[in-house]
Protein backbone atom coordinates (compact mmCIF):
# COMPACT_ATOMS: atom_id res chain seq x y z
CA UNK A 1 0.00 0.00 0.00
CA UNK A 2 1.17 3.59 -0.99
CA UNK A 3 0.71 6.51 1.24
CA UNK A 4 1.11 10.02 -0.60
CA UNK A 5 3.24 12.55 1.38
CA UNK A 6 3.21 14.81 -1.00
CA UNK A 7 4.52 15.52 -4.97
CA UNK A 8 7.77 13.02 -4.84
CA UNK A 9 6.82 11.22 -1.57
CA UNK A 10 5.10 7.87 -0.95
CA UNK A 11 5.38 5.72 2.15
CA UNK A 12 5.23 1.94 1.35
CA UNK A 13 3.80 0.14 4.21
CA UNK A 14 2.77 -3.90 3.59
CA UNK A 15 -0.22 -5.38 4.68
CA UNK A 16 1.11 -7.35 7.46
CA UNK A 17 2.20 -3.96 8.73
CA UNK A 18 -0.48 -2.81 8.84
CA UNK A 19 -2.42 -5.83 9.84
CA UNK A 20 -0.27 -5.52 12.79
CA UNK A 21 -0.56 -1.87 13.56
CA UNK A 22 -4.24 -2.42 13.20
CA UNK A 23 -4.17 -5.19 15.69
CA UNK A 24 -2.49 -3.18 18.18
CA UNK A 25 -4.40 -0.49 17.83
CA UNK A 26 -7.91 -2.56 18.39
CA UNK A 27 -6.21 -4.21 21.43
CA UNK A 28 -5.48 -1.15 23.13
CA UNK A 29 -8.94 0.06 22.83
CA UNK A 30 -10.27 -3.31 23.54
CA UNK A 31 -7.88 -2.88 26.79
CA UNK A 32 -9.02 0.79 27.73
CA UNK A 33 -12.74 -0.21 27.17
CA UNK A 34 -12.33 -3.34 29.17
CA UNK A 35 -10.69 -1.13 31.87
CA UNK A 36 -12.77 1.11 32.08
CA UNK A 37 -15.89 -1.30 32.30
CA UNK A 38 -13.83 -2.58 35.44
CA UNK A 39 -14.20 0.66 36.81
CA UNK A 40 -18.30 0.88 36.19
CA UNK A 41 -18.76 -2.26 37.75
CA UNK A 42 -16.14 -1.84 40.95
CA UNK A 43 -17.82 2.17 41.55
CA UNK A 44 -21.60 -0.41 40.77
CA UNK A 45 -20.70 -3.03 43.33
CA UNK A 46 -19.33 0.13 46.07
CA UNK A 47 -23.08 1.88 45.52
CA UNK A 48 -24.60 -1.45 45.84
CA UNK A 49 -22.43 -2.10 49.60
CA UNK A 50 -23.67 1.72 50.20
CA UNK A 51 -27.25 1.18 49.39
CA UNK A 52 -26.92 -2.36 51.70
CA UNK A 53 -25.71 -0.53 54.64
CA UNK A 54 -27.69 2.11 53.92
CA UNK A 55 -30.80 -0.41 54.46
CA UNK A 56 -29.04 -1.81 57.35
CA UNK A 57 -28.87 1.24 59.11
CA UNK A 58 -32.65 2.42 58.27
CA UNK A 59 -33.80 -0.91 59.43
CA UNK A 60 -31.66 -0.50 62.73
CA UNK A 61 -32.88 2.68 63.26
CA UNK A 62 -36.63 1.90 62.70
CA UNK A 63 -36.00 -0.89 64.95
CA UNK A 64 -34.78 1.74 67.57
CA UNK A 65 -37.59 3.29 67.39
CA UNK A 66 -40.15 0.85 67.93
CA UNK A 67 -38.14 -0.25 70.70
CA UNK A 68 -38.91 3.15 72.08
CA UNK A 69 -42.32 3.49 70.86
CA UNK A 70 -43.01 -0.07 72.44
CA UNK A 71 -41.15 1.57 76.15
CA UNK A 72 -43.06 4.62 75.82
CA UNK A 73 -46.47 2.84 75.45
CA UNK A 74 -45.01 0.67 78.34
CA UNK A 75 -44.26 4.11 80.28
CA UNK A 76 -47.82 5.49 79.64
CA UNK A 77 -49.57 2.19 80.73
CA UNK A 78 -47.52 2.53 83.78
CA UNK A 79 -48.00 6.35 84.62
CA UNK A 80 -51.80 5.64 84.17
CA UNK A 81 -51.77 2.38 86.09
CA UNK A 82 -50.18 4.73 88.90
CA UNK A 83 -52.63 7.18 88.54
CA UNK A 84 -55.66 4.89 88.60
CA UNK A 85 -53.91 3.41 91.95
CA UNK A 86 -53.51 7.01 93.40
CA UNK A 87 -57.41 7.57 92.44
CA UNK A 88 -58.54 4.29 93.91
CA UNK A 89 -56.66 4.92 97.26
CA UNK A 90 -58.32 8.61 97.47
CA UNK A 91 -61.21 6.95 96.98
CA UNK A 92 -60.75 4.84 99.63
CA UNK A 93 -59.33 7.15 101.67
CA UNK A 94 -62.49 9.38 101.37
CA UNK A 95 -64.86 6.64 102.27
CA UNK A 96 -62.72 5.98 105.44
CA UNK A 97 -62.97 9.48 106.39
CA UNK A 98 -67.00 9.75 105.54
CA UNK A 99 -66.95 6.03 107.80
CA UNK A 100 -64.98 8.00 110.58
CA UNK A 101 -67.52 11.15 110.39
CA UNK A 102 -70.16 8.51 110.90
CA UNK A 103 -68.55 6.87 113.66
CA UNK A 104 -67.77 10.06 115.48
CA UNK A 105 -71.68 11.23 114.87
CA UNK A 106 -72.93 8.06 116.30
CA UNK A 107 -70.11 8.04 119.35
CA UNK A 108 -71.56 11.52 119.95
CA UNK A 109 -75.21 10.60 119.62
CA UNK A 110 -74.41 7.57 122.23
CA UNK A 111 -72.52 9.51 124.69
CA UNK A 112 -75.06 12.45 124.83
CA UNK A 113 -78.17 9.58 125.47
CA UNK A 114 -75.67 7.72 128.28
CA UNK A 115 -75.05 11.87 129.70
CA UNK A 116 -71.39 11.72 129.27
CA UNK A 117 -69.47 14.01 127.54
CA UNK A 118 -66.94 12.41 125.18
CA UNK A 119 -63.85 14.89 126.33
CA UNK A 120 -63.85 16.05 122.69
CA UNK A 121 -63.72 19.30 121.62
Amino acid sequence: MNLPLGEDRSINISPQVLNHWATVGLTLVLAFMTWQWQQQVAATDELRRDLRAGRDARIALEAEVKAHEVSDERTEVEVRAIGQKQVDVLSRLSVIETATTEIERRLMAIEEKLGEPNGRH
